[in-house]
């Protein structure tokens, strides 16, 4: 998969004022971005979830789009969706968007191309990292409980973009712990109430 590598506070001002302009359809975004741009887009929808703040009747149309990211990451190509998806309009709230750019010239002081394998299997590796973290993101969790998954997101979503294997290692790192602490408390519960019904 041969991708053209950019700063990532220069995709954004890219695709920003896109965002910015009002309701999109997903078809219009999937069209102006490609696999490439969906995956940072995946990072610019995972930070309102880096507050313990619910976002009412948008939350799941956001894991969607993590997850379509991760898939077109995963397969090398954009995903096919419903019709009823594609014509789908979307309002991105506007405290996405604050001081996001600055944020992202931050970032790249310390995301750098290192220790990523040049491997179609690797991206694929990363994508399904992105639909899991996107799928528990989706997960009815306590306040709070997004926070972990969302820097997972974001940290797959960057180090792909970047080429940082480091990056990558860490949001694959934190996946693997959430997946642990949610296999264990699902089987905590599961005895808890066998101990009760026994």
């Amino acid at each position: 998969m041969t991708r053209e590598r950019r700063g990532i506070a220069e995709e954004l001002r890219t695709i920003l004022p896109i965002l910015q302009q009002g309701p999109i359809s997903i078809g219009a975004l999937l069209s102006a971005f490609g696999h490439r741009g969906l995956a940072l887009l995946s990072a610019v929808v995972s930070t309102p979830f880096l507050l313990p703040i619910p976002i009412p009747g948008l939350s799941s149309v956001l894991c969607w789009i993590i997850i379509f990211s991760g898939i077109s990451i995963a397969v090398g190509r954009l995903p096919k969706l419903p019709k009823r998806w594609i014509s789908k309009k979307i309002t991105f709230p506007s405290h996405i968007f604050v001081r996001l750019e600055s944020y992202a010239e931050k970032l790249e002081k310390f995301i750098k191309p290192r220790f990523y394998p040049k491997s179609h299997l690797f991206d694929r590796l990363v994508g399904v990292a992105i639909i899991l973290a996107a799928v528990v993101l989706g997960l009815p969790l306590p306040p709070g409980g997004n926070v972990l998954p969302a820097v997972s997101i974001i940290l797959l979503c960057v180090g792909y973009l970047e080429a940082d294997g480091l990056a990558v290692m860490l949001g694959g790192g934190l996946l693997l712990v959430i997946l642990g602490v949610l296999v264990f408390m699902a089987d905590w519960m599961a005895k808890y109430v066998g101990s009760l019904w026994g």
